[in-house]
C-alpha cells in the first residue's frame, strides 16, 4: 500500500489482514487530499481511495515592547516583537507599522522556542508625542497570522 499526497509519496507500507495504516506530524497547513494505493497482486486489481485531510495552522502569539518608554523627541527607541508557537520556533518576517505607514522590518534573533526581532528607530520630532506602533508578521505556512 502506498500513501501519497499528490505525486508525493508520503509512506509505502505491507497490508496486514487487508488493513494498512500510518501516522505522521508533518502535514503542511491546508485541505490536502491523500491516496491511498493498492498496486494488486496475481489475484487481485489495483485501486486506490482518497480523504481530503484538512491540516489547520498552529496558533501563535505575538508580544510587542518598547524601550526606552516614554522617550524623547530624536531619542533612538527600539521595539521587539517575539512571536512564540507551541507547534515549533515560527519563522519568517516581521514589519513594524504605525497606522498603515511602515517604520521598518526587523531581523530575526532565533531564540527557541520563538523569535525575536528588533528595529530601532530614530524619531524627529519637535513637541514630545506618545508613539503607537503595531508588529505584522509574516508567518510561514504552518503558522496562523
Amino acid at each position: 500500500m502506498t500513501f501519497k499526497q499528490g505525486s508525493t509519496v508520503l509512506r509505502t507500507g505491507a497490508l496486514s489482514g487487508g488493513v494498512a495504516s500510518f501516522s505522521t506530524s508533518s502535514l503542511n497547513a491546508g485541505t490536502l487530499t491523500i491516496t491511498a494505493v493498492y498496486p494488486g497482486d496475481a489475484a487481485l486489481a489495483t485501486s486506490s481511495g482518497t480523504v481530503k485531510q484538512t491540516v489547520k495552522k498552529a496558533t501563535t502569539a505575538t508580544t510587542l515592547t518598547s524601550s526606552p518608554n516614554p522617550s524623547s523627541a530624536g531619542q533612538t527607541v527600539t521595539f521587539t516583537s517575539v512571536v512564540s508557537s507551541s507547534a515549533g520556533t515560527p519563522g519568517g518576517t516581521v514589519t513594524f507599522k504605525q497606522g498603515t505607514t511602515t517604520l521598518g522590518a526587523g531581523r530575526w534573533i532565533r531564540r527557541e522556542p520563538r523569535l525575536s526581532a528588533h528595529l530601532r528607530s530614530r524619531w524627529v520630532r519637535t513637541k514630545s508625542w506618545r508613539h503607537t506602533a503595531g508588529a505584522r508578521i509574516m508567518r510561514r505556512a504552518n503558522h496562523r497570522p
